[in-house]
């Protein structure tokens, strides 16, 4: 049939269009209309015209039932708004207009406009940006980056380090002997003559170790220069297993009566008797505990008999100039490394301050080869799937610029970062391995997404395809990176600066890489496309290929084999009509009730169990439709939408979140020294050895501080004595080794009452708490001898005085206008042995013990600016407070990222469930991480507590995509249907971005370092679990759920806006039709006669109208 083109048309000048003068085109005799599902309709000969273009039911000549959702644009009602009102005239418009991403579809048509010079500025800005790199600072202390700045350890260690006389670490090592000698000297026994013969060789050496002084150009500084200075301004070294001879040689060997050629020359039983003594040659006791590891005593009499390692320390002042420690302690390593294996008989491990930062940083540096062996693997998956075998349409080039792009944020947020005076510490060098996955995400999902718009609607003009794009898969890119970044953000939160600046950086990171892929990276898209269309070669755009350029997209035409005629169903004559429908080769998705058992299908009313299985759709998506997304389409989803699989599903995940719940409360605690450095560290070795003898002996020393009490009050001293006291009962503390550390309060009063200075008090007399507390072998060792009474007021500053001067200034008391200002008593923590939440359960008592103290004994009484009275502080309690508080700390982060996540994917989604569902999914891998800390038996740490927050950050990449895509689609109106859009269409591309980064952190794997290889596997978690939860469970859970989608994605992903369509006649108004009169059947033949003209005309209306997809 061949029909004239009516006013209006194409062919002439609409009354509504002057000025368009459209040329006529011959008509096929098809009335094409582009329906949400792209079907074209043709009208079968001798057939009624009336209502032809209804939605409705159909069967097939062969019988298949198929329903066809005609909306929009295919009525006359929806011509005529479209010409009379502009709201109307393009339903994607309207969405991008009206919707909830009206800047995002500006974006997207200025960039088709603008695309090289948008490309250009954007690069020059972001370069600017990185100009902050001049203001780079690298942060390397440990107590800067794992120590909580504005705890109170931090605070009682500044105090501490005002106030009394305070040392730079220095260097110190552990000597042993060598197992070859086991068998000679009957054991592991470090207390032989030839190993003290060797600890004299190299203590000699250390003692004339020199390194340049900066402050005095030209001069050298030895040891005696750098070491600690007491209150004398002297060296202090009288102390340390050598001090028996007072660090002479010479003594040595004639006491032992040895050789200085031969190391095992000498007399045993008079070195044994030596070694044995708890008290060096000047009368100082000897701290059997802190110089000797892994010891033996004998207590009939008591005597040391064996020990694994000797302690020798080398301790540096406070006031050497931090440059001049750091050459100290490299000539102190280089010494270590070549003297040690010259030595016959003893081997050594060592430490220095300086040791944990360096090792470190050559754990995270040493492995940049990873770094860029990860970086080939991004680029590689990258390019073979954006590649063709189509010299011309293939996108190498664009997929190296997706990689550029995505390093250019990362360089440029870490700009950001160093414009903010943030520095750049060794963990910085980790976010490369989940970053780059990121982007290369955003490559697929935005690469993927434009090819579907252009193959479902080829005759989309550019500006209005990279508008659409902007306004489905920009938006989604947008709030997935948005609500990554605010989830790295708040963990900048943390306590730790470590924690604190690698969130604030990854966060930084983010905005930039979403910055510059939504806006420089669719304009290197624009600049592909355009090369495309001048038929240049990829990657040598300046070549143009020999073969023919590609077709221009046009509107397709039908395909006469794949012709087929169905009848559509009605009550009524003047409803029943046959059309012919042809689905061409580029047709997009059919609805879902064109699927073999999808929801709908082989009924009038369409009704059907949501979770009823789906089968494959026909192979008719996307021309080009690579493997994996026909996977997702054919297999995958319609696998997913059986009932019985989701119930699986549900149980699986559910059974993995109890075991993860479990594995909270069994995951092991703590960061050990060995896992900072790399394999073969020497810090390895030192933490071993210090693992198997100190920490399964004795615990750490620490102190008993007062500060601003008056000490010569007797009531004062009883309370000093009573807190004491109180500190030996707790269950952390070791009353009996505690006693052989000395006190400055008990030797005193002791001294005093000695005199007969001391007075009895009738009530809180003082006493010595050590009597009776002192328990087991040492108990035979050590005998605390009783207090009967205070020193009086008026005699304490002269008595302590002359005790001083007799006894030497004691460190442990600092004096200020001759009054004591503060002072402390040495007390030994317990061992640590294996319990890796020593740590927590130490840190909790000591404060509320301290808390227990200040109630009982000092509440009238605080110390500057209103603190403790009495506190206990221990070296490494800095550390051990930040391990105490990762627990709260994560607890509060994870709670506010899933806020975050909720708010900013409400803005998105437009939907509290489907945002809650997010929020949870989020949380469920942070929880599924915890299972595999303990099912991989990682420790709960800083490092850890870094995987989680980045966990949090890409689990939201992987999870909003797929979620999206569920909410702006309506399918069939199913939960199935929609679940199987979104998967066809986002789900494989989400798969390839996650592969990518499974793949691109699988280098680290074969790092030499135990902190990398525990990021990656924390990192692989991380990733699996979010593919997991974000294409299976929240896929599963919305199909379920059926949240209703955004009307207003709808509309600017394509979908027209809904037509009413006049209603089916009722059964009376069938029977009064079928009653007619011959008059009125007469009467309605003239009508009908008129009106088909109308008709025709309609649908030619229709052919001419624009054409949208879903």
């Amino acid at each position: 049939e061949t029909t004239q083109p009516r006013k209006g048309q194409k062919g002439q000048t609409s009354p509504q269009r002057k000025g368009r003068t459209q040329e006529p085109r011959e008509s096929s005799g098809v009335n094409s209309v582009r329906s949400p599902i792209t079907a074209h309709w043709k009208l079968a000969a001798g057939q009624k015209k009336s209502r032809a273009l209804q939605e409705g039911n159909y069967t097939t000549s062969e019988g298949a039932n198929f329903k066809v959702p005609l909306k929009g644009y295919g009525y006359r009602e929806g011509m005529r708004r479209r010409d009379t009102d502009p709201q109307h005239r393009r339903g994607a418009e309207k969405g991008g207009r009206e919707g909830i991403n009206p800047w995002l579809w500006q974006v997207g048509k200025v960039h088709r406009h603008t695309a090289m010079d948008g490309a250009a500025g954007l690069l020059l800005t972001a370069l600017a940006i990185c100009i902050g790199w001049v203001r780079f600072r690298q942060e390397t202390e440990s107590d800067v980056l794992w120590v909580p700045q504005h705890g109170k350890a931090r605070n009682d260690k500044e105090y501490v380090q005002a106030h009394y006389p305070r040392s730079r670490e220095g260097a110190s090592f552990y000597a042993q002997l060598k197992p070859e000698w086991y068998a000679t000297y009957g054991g592991d026994n470090a207390l032989q003559i030839p190993v003290t013969w060797e600890m004299f060789q190299l203590h000699n050496k250390i003692m004339a170790l020199s390194v340049d002084d900066p402050a005095i150009p030209g001069r050298k500084a030895t040891f005696l220069d750098l070491c600690y200075r007491g209150t004398d301004n002297k060296c202090q070294l009288d102390d340390g297993y050598l001090w028996y001879w007072l660090k002479d040689f010479t003594l040595f060997l004639q006491d032992v009566g040895g050789s200085a050629t031969d190391p095992a020359a000498g007399n045993y039983t008079a070195f044994k008797e030596r070694v044995s003594s708890t008290t060096y040659p000047d009368g100082q006791p000897v701290s059997l505990l802190s110089v000797f590891g892994g010891t033996t005593f004998s207590f009939d009499p008591f005597q040391l008999q064996a020990a694994q390692i000797i302690a020798s320390d080398y301790t540096l002042d406070e006031a050497v100039d931090k440059d001049v420690a750091k050459l100290w302690h490299d000539a102190f390593t280089d010494l270590m490394k070549a003297e040690l294996p010259q030595l016959r008989y003893m081997s050594a491990t060592w430490i220095t301050g300086s040791t944990v930062g360096e090792e470190l940083g050559k754990a995270i540096n040493n492995d940049m080869m990873l770094v860029i062996i990860s970086l080939l693997v991004y680029i590689v998956i990258a390019v073979l799937v954006l590649a063709r075998w189509d010299r011309v349409r293939a996108r190498t080039a664009l997929a190296l610029a997706g990689i550029l792009v995505t390093g250019l944020g990362l360089m440029s947020g870490w700009g950001w970062g160093m414009i903010f005076g943030m520095p750049f510490t060794p963990l910085q060098q980790l976010s490369p391995f989940i970053l780059l996955g990121m982007g290369i995400d955003v490559v697929f999902i935005l690469q993927k997404s434009y090819d579907i718009i252009v193959e479902r609607e080829p005759w989309l003009a550019p500006p209005e395809a990279f508008a659409r794009l902007m306004s489905t898969a920009g938006l989604s890119v947008q709030v997935t990176l948005l609500a990554s970044a605010v989830a790295f953000a708040l963990g900048s939160v943390d306590e730790l600066n470590s924690v604190k600046w690698f969130s604030a950086f990854s966060a930084l990171n983010t905005l930039m890489i979403l910055v510059l892929m939504m806006t420089m990276f669719v304009a290197c898209m624009v600049i592909t496309e355009r090369r495309i269309a001048a038929n240049r070669l990829d990657c040598l755009c300046c070549i143009t290929s020999s073969q023919p350029a590609p077709a221009s997209p046009a509107q397709p035409q039908l395909s006469a084999e794949l012709s087929t005629t169905i009848t559509k169903h009605a009550t009524s004559d003047d409803l029943k009509a046959s059309v012919a429908l042809s689905l061409p080769p580029t047709q997009a998705i059919p609805p879902m009730d064109a699927v073999k058992g999808a929801p709908g299908a082989g009924s009038d009313s369409g009704a059907r169990d949501a979770g009823a299985p789906l089968a494959a759709i026909h192979d008719d998506d996307v021309a080009d439709e690579n493997m994996v997304k026909r996977f997702f389409r054919k297999y995958y989803a319609p696998f997913l939408g059986r009932w019985y699989i989701k119930v699986l599903v549900l149980c699986l995940f559910a059974a993995w979140g109890a075991a993860s719940w479990y594995g909270i409360y069994q995951v092991q605690y703590g960061q050990p020294l060995s896992d900072l450095a790399p394999d073969g560290s020497y810090l390895q070795d030192y933490d071993a050895v210090q693992q198997a003898t100190y920490q399964q002996q004795v615990g750490e020393p620490v102190g008993l501080y007062f500060r601003d009490i008056d000490v010569s009050q007797p009531e004062v001293q009883y309370k000093m004595f009573a807190s004491l006291a109180t500190v030996l009962d707790n269950k952390m503390f070791n009353a009996s080794t505690s006693a052989f550390l000395g006190n400055w309060l008990i030797t005193f009063t002791l001294w005093a009452q000695g005199r007969g200075e001391t007075v009895p008090q009738a009530t809180n007399n003082c006493y010595n708490p050590y009597v009776g507390r002192v328990v087991g072998n040492l108990a035979g060792v050590i005998f605390p001898r009783a207090i009967t009474g205070c020193v009086p007021a008026a005699r304490f500053y002269p008595l302590l005085a002359q005790w001083q001067a007799e006894q030497g200034a004691s460190s442990s008391v600092i004096m200020q206008g001759g009054r004591v200002l503060t002072s402390r008593m040495s007390v030994m923590q317990i061992a640590k042995a294996d319990d890796d939440r020593y740590e927590n359960k130490l840190m909790n008592e000591v404060r509320d013990l301290e808390k227990a103290l200040n109630d009982a004994y000092f509440g009238g009484m605080k110390g500057d600016g209103g603190t403790y009275a009495s506190f206990i502080y221990g070296g490494s309690y800095v550390f051990n407070e930040g391990d105490r508080l990762l627990p709260k700390q994560t607890m509060i982060y994870f709670i506010l990222a899933l806020v975050g996540v909720f708010v900013v994917t409400t803005f998105m989604l437009v939907n509290p469930v489907a945002s809650l569902l997010l929020a949870a999914a989020v949380g469920l891998v942070g929880l599924y991480l915890f299972g595999e800390l303990w099912a991989l038996q990682i420790r709960f740490n800083q490092v850890s507590v870094i995987n989680m927050i980045m966990a949090t950050g890409l689990s939201v990449d992987y999870c909003v995509y797929t979620a999206q895509k569920f909410m702006t689609v309506a399918a069939d109106g199913t939960g199935n249907g929609r679940m199987l859009v979104a998967l066809s269409d986002t789900g494989s591309a989400v798969f390839l971005g996650g592969m990518t980064a499974l793949l691109g952190s699988v280098p680290m794997a074969f790092s030499k370092s135990v902190i990398i290889r525990t990021f990656f596997k924390l990192i692989f978690g991380t990733v699996l679990f979010s593919m997991l939860v974000g294409l299976i469970l929240v896929p599963v859970v919305l199909s379920i759920l059926a949240p209703p989608p955004v009307r207003s994605a709808l509309i600017a992903d394509g979908h027209p806006a809904p037509v009413t369509l006049p209603p089916a006649p009722t059964s009376s108004q069938q029977q009064q039709a079928v009653g007619e009169t011959g008059e009125e059947a007469e009467r309605k033949k003239r009508q009908e006669a008129g009106s088909s003209k109308e008709v025709q005309a309609g649908a030619e209306d229709v052919e001419a109208g624009p054409a949208t997809s879903s």
